[in-house]
């Protein structure tokens, strides 16, 4: 593992110093940990989000937990994104969290289909944050796939040294020669007319490889009252999937979908967990809720309220759950 670590660093200090334009002497630190519990408790993040890795304090923080992949290539992403968050402090220790993990992501990650299909998306139903929204926005609320569209569209128009100069004074007039506002546009219609949404007609072909083999349908349409926070929703019934295969006592998950509960529920902190958007049935667009139904081996069952919002686990993306009651 330390080895893949080093690797994976030494592999990329000079891309990413000299495309940064920034030298760095001094030795860069880097600290472990086992699990996402003890790396959030040591840089003491006390929210629900699960991370890979973490900047805090001029040190690099790595979980080692890492996903059913290649050491090297799992640290060629977490720990490279976290040295670039190392390396644009030369730049502009301030800037802005799109701007920041944008960067991190437009350095580190060479297909970032699920982000692009991602902000796709957010254009299409017409969810694409405003430019206050954009450069307020907190690193979990899709500054890593807002960002890196941003800086996407900065390079392809302007060109890569002109984006160093909007991160290191992040002013549209004063950097790049136009207002916000036209920026602004102009970001939207460069996504619309590159980035694909996800073939939806053809799902093996999907960004989002929808896993639909082991759902039945049976009965999808069908209606029922779900309540959140002493308010009732109607959930319309999409399907259950078998996930004994998960073990334990898990045998199945029904997914129902609630009409106009987005903007109610969309501001209550999520509880930790989350699912993938390719373990959902059918397309999963942002600013939905779900109600999950589990079904175990011994008859119990238990809902689960899940929200879509862009946000991005393991770098796929992921509803969120959250509390039924406050």
């Amino acid at each position: 593992t330390v080895t893949a670590l080093a690797n994976a660093l030494e592999d990329n200090f000079e891309r990413i110093t000299t495309t940064l334009k920034v030298v760095i002497l001094d030795k860069t630190n880097v600290r472990l940990y086992p699990d996402n519990d003890s790396l959030k408790a040591a840089a003491h993040q006390n929210d629900s989000g699960d991370y890979d890795g973490l900047y805090y304090g001029r040190t690099l923080m790595i979980k080692t937990a890492m996903p059913e992949m290649d050491a090297y290539d799992y640290f060629s992403v977490v720990a490279v994104h976290e040295f670039v968050h190392h390396a644009q402090q030369k730049v502009n220790s301030k800037a802005p969290a799109y701007l920041r993990e944008g960067m991190a992501v437009y350095l580190t990650e060479s297909e970032p289909v699920l982000r692009r299909a991602t902000v796709a998306l957010t254009v299409r139903n017409e969810k694409f944050p405003s430019m206050i929204r954009l450069t307020t926005m907190d690193s979990g609320d899709g500054a890593y796939e807002f960002g890196y569209a941003a800086i996407d569209y900065i390079v392809s128009e302007y060109g890569f040294d002109k984006f160093l100069e909007f991160y290191a004074k992040p002013d549209t007039k004063t950097s790049l020669g136009i207002e916000s506002k036209i920026f602004h546009e102009n970001l939207i219609k460069y996504i619309s007319e590159t980035y694909e949404l996800p073939d939806f007609d053809n799902l093996n072909d999907a960004p989002f490889q929808f896993t639909i083999d082991s759902t039945d349908f049976t009965d999808a349409g069908k209606t029922e009252t779900f309540t959140i926070n002493g308010k009732d929703y109607t959930g319309v019934y999409i399907g259950v999937s078998d996930i004994s295969g998960l073990g334990g006592k898990n045998a199945s998950r029904e997914f129902w979908l609630l009409e106009n509960a987005y903007e109610d529920v969309k501001d209550i902190p999520k509880r930790g967990d989350m699912l993938p958007y390719n373990n959902f049935p059918v397309q999963v667009e942002l600013g939905q809720v779900f109600a999950l139904r589990y079904h175990y081996t011994d008859d119990t069952t238990l809902i689960v309220y899940m929200r879509s919002s862009g946000f991005i686990w393991q770098n796929m993306t992921s509803a969120e759950e959250f509390p039924s009651t406050k």
